[in-house]
């Protein structure tokens, strides 16, 4: 179905589709514009982007503190200190939230109780329609991946606006089909798995009346001692299997290598290069062998409703 629906895109975009036109397609909350014959593959694809906002949040995190800790030439620092550097840059902390449209009014917005944002997050995904919910507006997953990679130093406040809009996205995970709730909670603590980390762990920050900055920061921590642990765990395995980037003993953090976030590979680029070696698509859409193979189909086409 997602090979189907790439060729019906390249038809009525007119040009070679893109990884992001699934994923924007994905979210669109007038379900009508989307035949009911790819409902089930855009809502999977709806839940992978879920993952892909997650990874990529966490790691554009962990570039930041790696290239905070570049800085010192390889001495250690403790790792409060490097913490309270990054935490403290309230104008560039301000600037991913300003840009989503959440950035709470009054001095010190990042000082305001989480409570607040999360109320902030939830206007922008109102109202909500279909059993998975969607939502219209700016705040989806790829904006808040965006930016995340585009932060810097302020990438630690986009943490807890994905942890949020996890919430508002998945809810309590019971309208998930089964499958899907497996695959959005694969490996638990060592994926940083929905039902076992996230939820649980943004309900006790809410219930300790944790503010934004604080939220961030403990969401900083948590994402290197999950790097240092999976790292470890790879290390123990294999002693040849060095993965880790930032260097810890005890309190003390240097840098181990360098790093650069992205998002995690969903074989979409792939998918539109077979099409376009099968000659199935070219710069300029869908091809005439691409709009036999489609003529071909018995799935409901796309072309002549709203996608664009």
């Amino acid at each position: 179905m997602t090979y189907r629906l790439l060729l019906e895109l390249a038809v009525v975009k007119r040009r070679q589709p893109k990884p992001d036109d699934i994923f924007e397609m994905a979210v669109q909350a007038q379900r009508a514009r989307i035949v009911g014959a790819f409902s089930a593959c855009l809502d999977g694809w709806m839940l992978y982007l879920v993952r892909d906002m997650i990874a990529a949040s966490h790691e554009a995190v962990l570039q930041s503190v790696v290239d905070a800790l570049s800085m010192r030439n390889g001495e250690p620092e403790q790792a409060d200190s490097v913490l309270q550097e990054l935490l403290t840059k309230d104008g560039e902390l301000e600037k991913p939230l300003h840009d989503l449209g959440l950035l709470p009014s009054g001095k010190t917005p990042v000082d305001k109780p989480l409570s607040r944002l999360a109320d902030l997050v939830r206007d922008a995904t109102t109202p909500k329609s279909g059993n998975l919910p969607r939502w219209d507006g700016k705040l989806q997953e790829l904006a808040v991946i965006r930016s995340a990679l585009n932060a810097g130093a302020g990438s630690p406040i986009v943490l807890p606006v994905t942890w949020l809009l996890v919430r508002e996205r998945v809810g309590d995970l019971s309208r998930v089909p089964q499958t899907m709730e497996g695959l959005l909670s694969y490996q638990g603590f060592w994926r940083m798995g929905i039902s076992s980390v996230i939820l649980p762990g943004l309900e006790d920050m809410l219930r300790r009346g944790t503010t934004i900055r604080n939220a961030a920061y403990e969401l900083t921590v948590r994402t290197v001692s999950h790097h240092l642990n999976v790292a470890w765990g790879r290390l123990r395995s294999d002693p040849r299997r060095d993965v880790s980037v930032i260097a810890a003993d005890g309190n003390l953090w240097s840098q181990h290598n360098t790093f650069r976030a992205g998002r995690t590979a969903s074989r979409l680029p792939q998918a539109i290069s077979w099409l376009r070696q099968l000659g199935l698509i070219d710069s300029n859409g869908c091809t005439t062998d691409g709009g036999e193979v489609l003529h071909q189909s018995a799935v409901p086409s796309l072309v002549g409703a709203s996608v664009q």
